[in-house]
């Protein structure tokens, strides 16, 4: 064969090579056609955040008790602090648990000084196994929503959860009791008076006198489909779109991701296999690796809860140490997850990204005394009452889309659906209610 039949070859495969690569770059330039004039389909977001574990399923308040009183704070200098100080911790020996009443619990951590961290629910002692020296495998999926340490006798740690009521002492090296007191005495942190207070099944912190939280006001920014259309299709060449004004619609054979244009709201779903034998340890770390690749919330994102009949994993935006409530819920994410494949997840498209100049005056809030006023006066005793805490609901601003207003207010938990207090006196009233 001469070089001149090996060059006409050659030439040869390398036209028909690109002819290939033009047609099929004709065809399908993107993987997917998105049919809007909004910029957002050039736009290629990577916008994720380097999420800890520690940070995600830690605690979410900090309760210093005192011989005096008990200060509670939600400062984020405060928990990040004690992250510092608990990555260095070793947990060397737990007890088996006792059962131990809201009121001895509360005698028990009060009795002397102590810190003492609340959890936004229930944390499987699992998710921290690296921080025990030998966690018993019987231990992995048992929760617990409170820790406290005596700072006189920090070599005891004690865990606590309010609805199951077991408590479990334990010991402790390598904190640093120095650390611990300098980060909980600075002059710097900003604490509320507190008393603990007695519900349904749950025990919560609330302030002794009335407080002011200021009204937030942000810059929205959207997210661009693509986002998510990338992260959650394996093969983006075989997408069928339907967009409309209000709602853009992507699907294949397998999966389907609905994105409300008007609420902003993101809804994905993939037919599901058995998620039986998984335990609640490996389900919540699973839905936690998933959250990394989809939320890009800029502020804190915390555990919030898990559903032992879908396997559901709750996480919820938090901004200035307080959650995101409101309908549409612009707080929540919901992820579900079987054979290491998201099968469902719900959650915002939108973030409050830029802070801007507030024009309100501050909001004036509820002391625990008048919050039970309040309920009694609505026909509820807070032993019908499954949790009460302070959260910022969603109000876009009437003069423009881009334009958020975060606005403070008590919520309470019952029946197991969170309703801000004004609406329970409104229900009561026989008024509109706005429950999520």
């Amino acid at each position: 064969m001469n070089w001149a039949l090996i060059r006409k070859i050659t030439l040869t495969v390398l036209i028909m090579l690109s002819l290939f690569l033009t047609v099929l770059i004709w065809r399908n330039p993107g993987g997917y056609v998105v049919q809007t004039d909004t910029p957002e389909t050039s736009v290629i977001s990577s916008v994720t955040f380097d999420r800890q574990l520690s940070s995600v399923f830690g605690p979410t308040e900090v309760v210093y008790h005192t011989n005096q009183s008990s200060l509670l704070t939600k400062d984020s200098k405060v928990l990040g602090n004690m992250f510092s100080v608990f990555q260095e911790w070793e947990v060397t020996d737990i007890a088996d648990p006792i059962t131990l009443n809201g009121d001895n619990y509360i005698e028990s951590v009060t009795e002397s000084r102590a810190v003492e961290l609340i959890f936004s629910n229930s944390i499987p002692f699992g998710v921290y196994q690296e921080t025990f020296s030998f966690l018993p495998r019987e231990y992995e999926n048992r929760t617990f929503n409170r820790m406290y340490i005596p700072i006189d006798n920090p070599q005891s740690v004690y865990f606590y959860n309010t609805h199951s009521m077991l408590f479990y002492e334990a010991e402790a090296s390598n904190i640093d009791l120095d650390l611990l007191t300098q980060v909980l005495n600075d002059d710097k942190v900003e604490y509320l008076q507190a008393e603990s207070v007695s519900l349904k099944e749950h025990i919560v912190y609330l302030p002794v006198e009335p407080f002011e939280m200021p009204v937030l006001n942000y810059l929205v920014e959207e997210q661009p489909n693509s986002l998510f259309i990338e992260r959650l299709f394996e093969d983006t060449s075989e997408i069928q779109t339907v967009i409309n004004d209000e709602l853009s619609r992507y699907y294949d054979y397998f999966s389907e991701l609905s994105i409300n244009n008007d609420k902003d709201m993101l809804t994905y779903t993939r037919p599901s296999v058995t998620n039986e034998g998984v335990s609640l340890t490996t389900t919540v770390l699973n839905s936690f690796n998933k959250l990394i690749r989809y939320e890009h919330w800029p502020n804190e994102v915390y555990y919030y809860g898990y559903s032992s009949v879908t396997t559901e994993v709750e996480f919820r935006r938090y901004i200035k140490g307080y959650p995101i409530f409101g309908e549409p819920d612009y707080g929540g994410t919901f992820i579900t997850v079987a054979d290491n494949n998201v099968t469902s997840l719900e959650m915002p498209t939108i973030v409050a990204q830029t802070p801007i100049s507030d024009d309100h005056s501050d909001e004036k809030m509820y002391s625990s005394q008048n919050i039970e006023e309040v309920l009694a006066n609505a026909g509820h005793d807070l032993e019908t009452v499954d949790d009460i805490k302070v959260g910022y609901i969603w109000n876009y601003s009437s003069e423009s889309n881009r334009v958020v207003t975060l606005v403070p207010s008590w919520y309470v938990e019952i029946n197991g659906n969170w309703m801000s207090l004004q609406s329970v006196v409104n229900e009561d009233k026989g008024g509109a209610d706005d429950g999520f």
